[in-house]
């Protein structure tokens, strides 16, 4: 036989094998994805067992396995098969987290939060790092998470209040919240005076009128007003009207004349 010929048979054989080879894959994943959709215990484990390096399946299986009470060492294995799989699928640090502090071993809890937000930047993986640091009594930790926290993205997309309570229950001193945890971002500044508004902290919060007036845009001066309107009914007009000389101040030095 020639060596062309045989060649040309060896690549069609070839061919055919990886095209029998894809055939095989797709089928069994989407066999796999079909079990995974019935999600019940039984047959999110036989979809793990067709797509081991799915972490999505992984992490299904680990919450399955928790809801119907299956010992700790099953839960962790699927939750760290997940994060194998998917390193920066934070959830699974997260979970494994929270599971070591619950049982005890603060160190291994505070690595998996720590990459829980190395791997995903987002308010609520530094949320729960910093509420962890909080519960450690670790303020030297727990003010520069917390402020990373706030300057995550847009601050109408979640609620910040339950993290300004954590500041004011680690401490008392408005200054040190002030510097250490509010970042210079007039959304935030704007919210973090909202709350001081309404847990009726407002004789503190003058230094924060002063922020949101320099940082905030237009629609967060609101804020100050609702600031103003408190002291009004209080009777402390006289911070009422120095709030209200800043917002004069901001909107004249913010004028722009029309030209035609």
């Amino acid at each position: 036989m020639p060596i062309s010929v045989a060649l040309r048979r060896l690549s069609r054989l070839a061919c055919l094998t990886a095209l029998a080879a894809g055939c095989y894959w797709s089928v069994r994943l989407a066999w796999a994805d079909h079990l995974f959709r019935r999600d019940t215990e039984t047959t999110v484990a036989l979809a793990v067992e067709l797509a081991p390096g799915n972490a999505e399946y992984h992490a299904r299986l680990a919450a399955l396995h928790q809801d119907a009470g299956r010992d700790a060492a099953a839960i962790e294995f699927e939750l760290r098969a997940a994060a194998k799989a998917n390193p920066r699928m934070s959830s699974a640090w997260m979970q494994l987290g929270l599971r070591a502090e619950t049982t005890g071993d603060v160190a291994q809890a505070e690595v998996e939060l720590v990459r829980a937000a190395q791997a995903d930047h987002t308010y609520a993986t530094l949320w729960t790092l910093a509420n962890f640091y909080f519960r450690r009594n670790d303020p030297d930790r727990f003010w520069p998470v917390a402020r990373r926290a706030l300057r995550i993205g847009d601050v109408t997309a979640h609620d910040p209040a339950p993290l300004f309570r954590l500041f004011w229950k680690l401490s008392q001193n408005p200054a040190t919240v002030l510097e250490r945890a509010i970042p210079d971002v007039g959304a935030v500044q704007a919210r973090y005076l909202a709350f001081l508004v309404r847990e009726n902290l407002a004789q503190v919060a003058e230094p924060v009128t002063q922020r949101v007036v320099a940082y905030g845009s237009e629609r967060d001066l609101d804020a100050v007003l609702d600031y103003c309107d408190r002291l009004i009914a209080a009777g402390d007009a006289e911070h009422a009207i120095h709030a209200w000389n800043a917002l004069c101040w901001r909107t004249l030095h913010s004028y722009t004349a029309r030209r035609n």
